[in-house]
Formats: structure tokens, C-alpha cells, sequence
């Protein structure tokens, strides 16, 4: 599953999740 394999290359979740509202809410 997503979540296990990302936590096997070092990432959280809570991580990847951030970055990409992070990156969704960035302004121009």
C-alpha cells in the first residue's frame, strides 16, 4: 500500500500529505 511503501523510503504520510497542500495552495 502507498502509505507503507513511502514510510519505507523514509517519507511519512503526514509528509507527502503536507507537500501537496502545500504545493495545491501555493499562490502564483
Amino acid at each position: 500500500d502507498a502509505a507503507r511503501r513511502a514510510r519505507r523510503s523514509g517519507l511519512s504520510w503526514e509528509d507527502i500529505r503536507q507537500t501537496i497542500e502545500t504545493l495545491t495552495h501555493e499562490e502564483p
